[in-house]
C-alpha cells in the first residue's frame, strides 16, 4: 500500500474513475472545504445538468479522494433524490475509500475522520429519516445504536 504516491499516478487512478461522457473543471486550494495532506483546503461538486466534475485539483491523497467522491455520485446516479442525503454522501465516501484502497492507496486518517464528520452532520440534519445500519457504525461506530 502507497503512502506517498505520485501526482502522474494519482491521476491516473483519476481518469480510471472519470465517468463517461464528463468534463471536470479544476481549482486551486480555494477557502471552502476542508484541508488535504498539505494543508490545502478542498472540495468538490458533480453539476449533473452540464456534466461537470468541479473539484480541486488533484496533489495528493487526500485530494484524490475528494474528486473519486464525485465521480461517485455520478456513477451511482445521486441525481434522483431517491436517498437521503447521508446515505448519498456514505455511498460515495464507501467508493471513493474503496477505490483507494483497490489501487494500493492508502486512505489518509484525516480523508477518514472527516468522511465521518461529513456524513454524520448529514445525519443531524435528518432526525426524522431512519439510517441504515452501516452508515450509522460508520459514523458512530461502536455507539451506533444509540442513534438508530
Amino acid at each position: 500500500m502507497e503512502r506517498n504516491p505520485t501526482r502522474e499516478r494519482l491521476r491516473y487512478i483519476a481518469r480510471r474513475h472519470k465517468p463517461r461522457g464528463w468534463r471536470n473543471v479544476w481549482h486551486d486550494p480555494g477557502a471552502d472545504g476542508k484541508f488535504s495532506d498539505e494543508g490545502r483546503r478542498v472540495y468538490g461538486c458533480a453539476d449533473f445538468e452540464a456534466r461537470i466534475i468541479h473539484c480541486v485539483r488533484i496533489v495528493d491523497r487526500y485530494t484524490l479522494g475528494v474528486y473519486l467522491h464525485e465521480c461517485a455520485h455520478v456513477h451511482m446516479r445521486h441525481m434522483n433524490g431517491s436517498n437521503s442525503d447521508a446515505q448519498d454522501e456514505f455511498e460515495a465516501e464507501m467508493y471513493a475509500i474503496k477505490a483507494m484502497r483497490a489501487h494500493g492507496i492508502v486512505v489518509p486518517a484525516r480523508y477518514i475522520a472527516d468522511s465521518r464528520a461529513y456524513i454524520g452532520a448529514h445525519v443531524a440534519a435528518e432526525p426524522d429519516i431512519e439510517h441504515s445500519e452501516p452508515l450509522l457504525k460508520f459514523v458512530y461506530g461502536k455507539k451506533w445504536r444509540e442513534h438508530a
